[in-house]
C-alpha cells in the first residue's frame, strides 16, 4: 500500500461521513415537515367536517367548486405526505447508502422540496374552498316589519326613500314612515 492509497481512503471516509451527516440533516428536516403536513391534512379534514354540518350559501356551481377544491387539496396533501415520508423514513437502506457520484441526496432533497410545495398548494386550495362559503345570501324573501309607538304595523320589502324615512312596499301599496315614528324595525320571514 502506498501513502497515496491511505490518503484516498481517508478522503473517502471523510466524504462518506459528510454524506451521512447531510442525509441525517435532510431526514431531520423531513421529520419536521411531515408534522406540518399532517396538520395541514387534519385542517382540511376539519374544514370538511364543519361544512358537513352547515348550509352553504351561493349557487350550486360554487358549492361544487368548493367541494372539488377541498378534494384536490386532500389529494395533494396526501401526495405531499408520501413524498416527505419517503425522505424521512426511507424504505430501502440502499437508497441512502448511495455510491459516490450518485445523485441520491439531490433526489431526496428534490422530493422534500416537492412535498413542501405540494403542502403549500394544498393549504392554498383549502383556503380558497373555505372562502367560497362567504357568498352573500341572496335568497331574498326577507320582509321587514315596522311598528310605531302606537302599535301600528307595516310589513313589506324595503324601497328607496327620502333621507330620514323608511319606505316599505306593502301589499296595500308603498308606505313611507319617518324615523322618529319607528319603535321597532326587524326582518321577518314573510308578511
Amino acid at each position: 500500500m502506498s501513502p497515496h492509497d491511505d490518503a484516498d481512503s481517508a478522503r473517502g471516509s471523510a466524504a462518506s461521513g459528510a454524506d451521512e451527516r447531510a442525509r441525517g440533516e435532510l431526514a431531520d428536516s423531513a421529520h419536521g415537515w411531515l408534522r406540518v403536513q399532517l396538520a395541514v391534512v387534519g385542517f382540511i379534514g376539519l374544514c370538511g367536517a364543519l361544512w358537513a354540518n352547515g348550509e352553504l350559501d351561493g349557487p350550486a356551481w360554487l358549492r361544487w367548486l368548493a367541494a372539488a377544491l377541498a378534494a384536490l387539496a386532500f389529494v395533494l396533501g396526501s401526495a405531499a405526505i408520501f413524498l416527505v415520508a419517503r425522505v424521512a423514513y426511507p424504505v430501502r437502506g440502499t437508497a441512502l447508502a448511495a455510491a459516490p457520484g450518485d445523485n441520491a441526496r439531490s433526489r431526496k432533497s428534490g422530493q422534500l422540496r416537492g412535498g413542501i410545495a405540494l403542502s403549500l398548494l394544498a393549504l392554498m386550495l383549502v383556503v380558497a374552498a373555505t372562502l367560497t362559503g362567504w357568498w352573500p345570501d341572496s335568497s331574498g324573501g326577507g320582509a321587514i316589519e315596522v311598528r310605531d309607538a302606537t302599535g301600528q304595523a307595516w310589513c313589506g320589502q324595503l324601497g328607496d326613500a327620502p333621507t330620514g324615512t323608511v319606505r316599505l312596499d306593502t301589499a296595500d301599496g308603498p308606505v313611507t314612515i319617518p324615523f322618529e315614528r319607528i319603535a321597532l324595525l326587524r326582518e321577518v320571514d314573510s308578511c
